[in-house]
């Protein structure tokens, strides 16, 4: 989950950087785009939690004592998605955040603010992506 962090909010530092350079027009017709860039990297992390969230139990037999616990495949397994889904949906929520504030420090005169059009439906959206790549 850290690594979530770290990821989305070091590449959009250096992706910021790059954009603050950049020559005026060249950023196309949506500046949230170089705002969140970051998030296409932490989505690799989000899929390395999801997949060693849900499959931790099969190495040693623990899913032997998990099974003799819950014997309902379906409320397993649906638990393991809420309890994955969650957490991934709340460190997905703080990268945007961090990718968001981080990488406005960087982005020169491409800066939004916090209230600029869009830009919560982004961080909302980054939130959800996150998820749905982790489960």
């Amino acid at each position: 989950l850290i690594a979530i962090l770290v990821a989305t909010a070091g590449i959009q530092a250096l992706a910021a950087a790059a954009v603050g350079q950049a020559e005026a027009g060249s950023m196309g017709e949506d500046p949230l785009l170089g705002a969140f860039y970051g998030i296409n990297f932490g989505q690799i992390a989000a899929f390395a939690f999801g997949a060693s969230a849900l499959s931790a139990e099969f190495h040693n037999g623990a899913l032997r004592t998990t099974l003799t616990a819950v014997p309902n495949r379906t409320w397993l397994y649906l638990s393991k998605m809420a309890m994955v889904g969650g957490l991934a949906f709340l460190v997905g929520q703080l990268a945007a955040v961090a990718t968001f504030v981080g990488g406005q420090a960087f982005m020169g005169p491409y800066t939004l603010e916090v209230g600029s059009p869009g830009t919560y439906r982004a961080m909302f959206g980054c939130g959800a992506y996150i998820t749905l790549m982790a489960l």
